[in-house]
């Protein structure tokens, strides 16, 4: 039985989400990139909203990318590079 890395991430975050306390805070909350914004990385983000803000979205797609701003906020950077993410 294989572990993919869409189903480790579906697990990581049902387990935390179990567990996890709501900020009191803007200070507490972390702060995340999603890289590869088409439709599970765009679910995985909406669904990690509720705990963290979204900084940095990265797709090689121009389109999905623009989408992905619009959706997530026009605060957040924008980069066709992953590389310059990590």
């Amino acid at each position: 039985m294989g572990v993919n890395a869409a189903g480790a991430v579906r697990s990581s975050v049902t387990a935390n989400a179990a567990d996890a306390t709501f900020p009191k805070s803007k200070n507490d909350r972390p702060r995340f990139a999603v890289i590869g914004l088409r439709y599970q990385g765009s679910v995985l983000a909406r669904h990690a909203l509720a705990y963290g803000d979204v900084v940095a979205l990265c797709d090689v797609d121009e389109n999905i990318l623009a989408t992905a701003k619009a959706a997530f906020g026009s605060t957040a950077a924008t980069y066709e590079d992953y590389r310059k993410v990590l």
